[in-house]
């Protein structure tokens, strides 16, 4: 698999600390991806670091869609609707989900690759290594496109 087909995807909201944070992690991958795509639901992105960490990646892509347009008839926030509008913001064959701003593992992505198989009909999530505190669950999903279905199903069951 070529990193070239990677594209990480994050939802923030009002944030700038935790992306920051997620943003550096990223950078400091043993395989560092190339493309984000933010979908950012809050205010403007205001930390100058933020603006630095993403002249590491070949494309940066920025959405500012308020939470507010994705709230269902009965008035209630629906992310099954948010996740659904985020599939025509793709434009690599897999995509790296966050769902939230956190800090990864610098082997993250590299365990995520090495579990892709050679057809790519897949959800993968990474398992924190013994050493590693945390569990980053669905945190740090990798799906193939043509698999959005079950990426998407993945997503909202957290």
């Amino acid at each position: 698999m070529e990193l070239g087909e990677i594209e990480v995807f994050i939802r923030t909201k009002d944030n700038d600390a935790g992306l920051n944070t997620l943003l550096w992690s990223l950078v400091g991958q043993t395989f560092r991806p190339r493309f984000i795509t933010l979908l950012n639901t809050g205010g403007v992105i205001k930390q100058s670091e933020i603006y630095y960490a993403f002249t590491f990646f070949d494309e940066v892509r920025i959405f500012n869609r308020k939470n507010e347009s994705y709230f269902d008839d009965d008035g209630e926030f629906n992310a099954s609707l948010q996740l659904v509008d985020c599939i025509s913001l793709f434009s690599r064959k897999f995509v790296w989900f966050f769902d939230s701003d956190l800090f990864v593992p610098s082997n993250c992505l590299e365990e995520l690759v090495k579990k892709v198989p050679s057809i790519p009909k897949f959800v993968v999530n990474y398992t924190s290594l013994s050493y590693e505190d945390t569990n980053f669950g669905f945190y740090a999903l990798l799906a193939g496109i043509e698999d959005w279905s079950k990426a998407s199903k993945e997503l909202l069951k957290r």
